[in-house]
C-alpha cells in the first residue's frame, strides 16, 4: 500500500507505477465522510506544516488529532 498526501504525489506515483495502481491511495479519500467536509485544495491534499514555526505545528496537530 502506497499512500500519497497530496494529489500531485498521487498523480506522480500513478505515472511511475502504472502496473500497481491498485496499491496507490490518496489519504484524504480514505475517509469519504471526513473529506466531504472540505472543498477545493483541502478536499484532496493535506497541507503539512513543514518549515513552519512551532505554533504552526501546534495548530496543525490540534486540527488532525483524534
Amino acid at each position: 500500500m502506497i499512500i500519497a498526501m497530496e494529489a500531485w504525489q498521487y498523480a506522480a506515483l500513478q505515472s511511475s507505477f502504472q502496473h500497481h495502481h491498485e496499491k496507490l491511495f490518496l489519504l484524504t479519500l480514505l475517509d469519504p465522510k471526513e473529506s466531504a467536509k472540505y472543498r477545493g485544495y483541502a478536499a484532496f491534499n493535506i497541507q503539512a506544516p513543514y518549515g513552519g514555526s512551532p505554533s504552526v505545528f501546534e495548530e496543525y496537530f490540534d486540527c488532525v488529532s483524534i
